[in-house]
């Protein structure tokens, strides 16, 4: 049985988002295939399914992978927020899954969308704060000046002069 109370709550729903991430596109690049009788594919349908089949149709045409977030600070040792995420960055294997995704998505011809996330001063305000937020906050993560503008990516080579 799960306990619920094992993981502290930013490291649950950063790991939480990315599995959803890493299953949805899982399934979405290979085309939401059956099962195949001889794999140990824990997302493999079972074989008597409960549920009968739904009429769903992938339209490559229509779908894409997209991906949140996938910040440097979260995601290298380089990074400011490594030393709060990088034990479950590494143990959850994020980098290596996320270059899978990308070679799946690209291999099914399908669109990759990057929403990077950031901060803005008046997010710095906001009157609830989960103890990432307020770090992420302290440290000035991802502070941009506003939506509109390309000013504060010059951090980024500073940081990364040598790259990543």
């Amino acid at each position: 049985m799960h306990d619920d109370n094992c993981c502290n709550p930013p490291r649950r729903s950063f790991l939480s988002a990315v599995a959803g991430i890493t299953a949805a596109t899982a399934l979405t690049a290979v085309g939401g295939g059956g099962a195949q009788a001889a794999t140990n594919d824990p997302y493999a349908d079972p074989p008597n399914p409960a549920l009968e089949k739904g009429n769903m149709k992938l339209d490559r045409s229509r779908a894409a992978l997209v991906v949140i977030d996938p910040q440097i600070d979260f995601m290298s040792p380089k990074g400011l927020a490594w030393p709060v995420v990088g034990e479950s960055v590494t143990e959850h294997n994020v980098v290596a899954n996320l270059g899978r995704l990308f070679e799946a998505a690209k291999a099914a011809d399908i669109v990759v969308a990057i929403s990077p996330h950031y901060y803005y001063h008046w997010d710095h305000s906001w009157k609830i704060q989960g103890p990432l937020e307020v770090f992420q906050h302290k440290v000035g993560i991802f502070d941009r000046k506003g939506p509109y503008t390309q000013d504060g990516f010059s951090w980024l080579r500073r940081r990364f002069p040598s790259g990543i």
